[in-house]
């Protein structure tokens, strides 16, 4: 990789008369770019999800943010880059040239270049859906980075409210009275009761 070879040819006829030489050459490239370091900004914790808090510390509203790092070298000798972003079933294909543009921009997803970094705009792709950024890198001589990916799916509704009830206030009226503390399973101990959403608590809640 990144070596030479050279053939020279020159020829000779019976008369001693010599032909001008002639010569190919081809240098070898075969190493691919690094692969692109792809990164949902936005999903500060990287645990896959954009929660409520997350969402609600975007600096611009409804808009999600995710980062593209490339090799800058490659890219200015002639490289290139794409970054793919699908939002919620929706594909937009950005093109970096090596110029640093950025073209491609559609549906909400927008990309800037700057300093080997490619900062990707796009919205957030609703409750329970999901985006994913897809990136790679080729250079001048048509080696191409392998693919790298980033994704996150939106969760921001909250289990329903807990339903707490004082069990040993069996009329419900806000008061113990005797009968009702004198019916206690265990003498002056009164009971109550919560009832969580199971589901939201077995899936890591609490």
């Amino acid at each position: 990789d990144a070596h030479s070879a050279t053939i020279t040819a020159t020829q000779t006829d019976q008369y001693a008369n010599v032909a001008n030489g002639n010569t190919a050459s081809v240098t070898e490239h075969i190493t691919a770019p690094a692969v692109p370091v792809v990164t949902i900004t936005s999903d500060t914790n990287h645990d896959g999800v954009l929660s409520g808090s997350e969402i609600g510390a975007e600096s611009t509203a409804g808009g999600a943010v995710g980062t593209v790092a490339l090799n800058a070298a490659n890219l200015s000798a002639s490289g290139s880059a794409t970054v793919n972003v699908v939002d919620n079933g929706v594909s937009t294909t950005l093109n970096v040239a090596s110029n640093g543009t950025v073209t491609g921009a559609a549906n909400g997803v927008s990309g800037t270049y700057s300093g080997g970094v490619v900062t990707v705009n796009f919205a957030n792709p609703g409750d329970a859906h999901s985006a994913t950024i897809t990136a790679t890198q080729t250079d001048q001589y048509g080696n191409a980075a392998n693919g790298n990916t980033a994704s996150v799916t939106e969760h921001i509704t909250a289990p329903p409210t807990p339903v707490v009830t004082i069990t040993s206030d069996t009329n419900h009226d806000g008061v113990l009275n005797s009968s009702e503390v004198s019916a206690e399973a265990a003498a002056g101990v009164a009971v109550g009761t919560v009832a969580l959403n199971a589901a939201n608590l077995s899936g890591s809640g609490s």
